[in-house]
């Protein structure tokens, strides 16, 4: 269930909300399987109680991390991904062997693993996309309201303000019919490129509207945080199956 949030919220915050491409985003998050390959030898230096507790504790570390980005901060994101990754790395193998019952079961007790850990997928999903759709559109609400103020107080000329604010406010309507609008492009149609200020004012608005949606998938972070608490306690309570 923690895996949700490291892997379909990430996933989903690099691609819809920062606008990366999917093969940008497949790169970023790429960081959490890597971290797993690379914390995988110190299964063998701690003793397996030790490995899966503090396993969960740097799962839950790094979605708090994830929860808490203050803004569309890519190196971040990765630190928070990599926390991630090395706690799957030390609990999940340890857990799996754990959970194997050696012999004439042991088809069973893995069918019963790999059933359980889908049944966790599908609740955590089950939990956190009501939670995301209550909280998106009253975030796209103070974006549009963030993204307004940016322009209103731009060091700009009202002979490109105008313009592009009109420009923005299809490209919002957009966004409300659940297409992904370019906010981007309006600047650049009337000469950010060339104009510093514009610019500046398309980079702020840019900024201001990616970190206010950003910080609306705060709760569903902290859902999956809680559920790698949970995986801890359970890791303690039935310690003596892991030695």
């Amino acid at each position: 269930g923690a895996l949700v949030g490291a892997l379909f919220l990430a996933v989903l915050i690099v691609i819809s909300v920062w606008n990366y491409s999917p093969i940008a985003g497949a790169a970023i998050v790429s960081a959490l399987p890597l971290a797993a390959l690379a914390a995988r030898p110190l299964d063998r230096r701690l003793d397996p109680v030790t490995a899966v507790c503090a396993g969960a504790v740097l799962l839950a570390v790094g979605l708090i991390g994830l929860a808490l980005l203050p803004s569309a901060s890519v190196w971040l994101l990765v630190w928070a991904l990599l926390l991630c990754g090395a706690g799957l790395g030390l609990a999940v193998p340890l857990l799996s062997d754990a959970a194997l019952v050696k012999g004439a079961n042991e088809t069973r007790s893995g069918t019963l693993t790999v059933g359980a850990r889908h049944v966790g997928l599908v609740l955590a999903l089950a939990v956190i996309a009501p939670l995301l759709a209550s909280k998106v559109p009253a975030a796209g609400d103070k974006a549009l309201l963030r993204g307004t103020a940016v322009m209103l107080d731009a060091p700009v000329g009202l002979d490109k303000k105008v313009p592009v604010a009109l420009d923005l406010r299809g490209a919002f309507a957009k966004a409300q019919e659940g297409e992904t609008p370019d906010l981007a492009e309006p600047f650049d149609k009337h000469g950010a490129q060339h104009d510093p200020a514009l610019a500046a004012a398309r980079d702020d608005l840019l900024g201001a509207i990616e970190a206010t949606i950003t910080r609306a998938s705060r709760p569903a972070f902290f859902v999956c945080a809680g559920l790698a608490g949970l995986a801890l306690v359970l890791a303690a309570v039935f310690r003596r199956r892991l030695l």
